[in-house]
């Protein structure tokens, strides 16, 4: 039809490039949009926008400069819609000079420029940013939007700070903003990632309705704060109002199961993942094999393993934590190597079992290596939960001073757990200097912990039995 016009304007041009970007075919709505200059017809304001939006989500840098290029060059330079649409375009990109360079230059902003920065520095991880300019935009009193509040929710949660989370959240509730599905989640969101159960349970239980999408997330956060027993109780819950859960529900299900060693619920979740055919789909794969394996049914485990149709981190990881479990050195190594010839690596978590395995068979040298591949090949930035089980692996083989290093140089203070075990190696080694050393960090830390008190009255008492004698 287009090709048979036999006048073309920007009206015609539009719809057909519309037609095109709205299909998904970023390149050939972009071709004609070039084509169409060449042709002498000048983009209105409502072509550019469009085009501006395909640059966007298709991430062609290039074609937004030479967009920006052609609207500098128009009547729409200084329309604030227009430098809106490039602050936002330019910000999605993580093309920050161009974007702030025209956020700078705008004579009037709005809370649409604002949230525009706000939002693409919140996706590329630049939450101090995002707040700043938060802060600045109700400092020239500019209401901010949904999108801005909900930027600055996600940011205070990432930095897990609960107090200007609770300011942000104050503040949108005396907005007047009306309170829909996505804020409510982020408010969730946010106390959740700053361990607040009770203020993410009273915003979850304010949401204008429940779907699948508030039920997983309320349960990822009970699972992440280690109350699987309570996820459970909220699994039980949305079945009782009738909604069916999807495979992101099923799986939080699952890990809650998991974390608890529910075994019988486990059972019956499975039973349901079955009668929904998603025994197949890789996430619940996954998450049935980790769940059998930490409830101690690795026999079923390694069927489902067995039987999945691509295997991904969380499957090998269940299977390494089953066989680290067991003691079978062997297993965990040949489950790295069928990982690394797929093209996998450990995550986290994996690194964990990895070397508490190694931990458990006092295998230094092999877990040591573990250790340094873990930021060395695959840029995993040790937890404590790592340092603790890399100090026992050097602590249990008398390796005192290197377990006690290790600990001076973690970059968080070493926490009750790694303390307490350095304590019973120096005691078991008979290093009773080292033992006091480590006896005044445990009660530094808790005073009141009845370990430490036990492990150096044994000591002791231990040694005046031997002088007696």
């Amino acid at each position: 039809m287009f090709s048979i016009l036999s006048y073309r304007d920007v009206v015609s041009w539009s719809a057909l490039i519309t037609g095109y970007a709205e299909d998904g075919q970023a390149i050939i709505a972009l071709e004609l949009f070039e084509k169409m200059l060449l042709h002498g017809v000048v983009s209105d304001r409502a072509m550019f926008l469009s085009i501006l939006k395909v640059c966007g989500n298709s991430g062609f840098v290039s074609s937004v400069m030479v967009v920006h290029d052609h609207i500098i060059r128009s009547s729409f330079s200084s329309d604030i819609i227009m430098g809106n649409a490039l602050v936002n375009v330019y910000a999605k990109l993580g093309v920050f000079y161009e974007a702030c360079k025209i956020f700078s230059q705008m004579m009037v902003k709005d809370s649409v420029s604002y949230s525009s920065l706000i939002a693409g520095y919140t996706m590329h991880g630049h939450e101090h940013i995002a707040l700043e300019l938060f802060g600045q935009m109700q400092h020239e009193v500019i209401e901010p939007n949904k999108i801005a509040f909900s930027c600055a929710l996600n940011a205070c949660g990432n930095f897990k700070d609960i107090g200007r989370g609770l300011l942000v959240h104050n503040g949108l509730l005396e907005s007047g903003l009306d309170m829909d599905m996505d804020l409510g989640i982020a408010v969730m969101h946010m106390y959740l990632k700053c361990g607040s159960l009770e203020e993410a349970c009273h915003a979850f239980n304010h949401l204008p309705h429940q779907n699948q999408v508030s039920w997983s997330v309320m349960l990822a956060g009970y699972v992440q704060l280690d109350h699987g027993l309570l996820a459970l109780l909220l699994f039980e819950r949305m079945g009782m109002q009738s909604m069916k859960p999807n495979r992101m529900v099923l799986s939080c299900a699952l890990k809650a199961c998991a974390s608890v060693g529910a075994v019988v619920q486990g059972q019956w979740i499975h039973d349901r993942i079955l009668r929904d055919s998603l025994e197949n789909d890789i996430v619940i794969g996954s998450g049935l094999v980790d769940m059998y394996g930490k409830c101690g049914s690795f026999k079923e485990a390694s069927k489902l393993f067995d039987e999945l149709p691509l295997k991904d981190t969380v499957a090998w990881g269940a299977m390494i934590s089953g066989f680290s479990q067991m003691g079978n050195l062997s297993l965990v190594r040949k489950c790295l190597q069928t990982m690394e010839k797929q093209g996998l690596r450990p995550d986290s978590s994996t690194y964990s079992c990895i070397l508490s395995a190694f931990s458990l068979t006092g295998q230094v040298d092999e877990g040591s290596i573990q250790f340094m591949s873990m930021f060395e090949d695959n840029m995993i930035i040790p937890t404590a939960a790592h340092f603790n089980s890399m100090a026992h692996l050097l602590g249990c083989s008398g390796q005192l001073h290197k377990a006690q290093e290790l600990l001076a140089c973690m970059p968080m203070i070493p926490d009750i757990i790694s303390q307490t075990s350095l304590l019973a190696s120096c005691i078991s080694y008979g290093n009773m200097h080292m033992a006091g050393q480590s006896f005044e960090q445990v009660i530094n830390q808790d005073p009141n912990i009845a370990a430490g008190y036990v492990l150096m009255s044994n000591a002791y008492a231990g040694l005046h039995r031997e002088n007696y004698l």
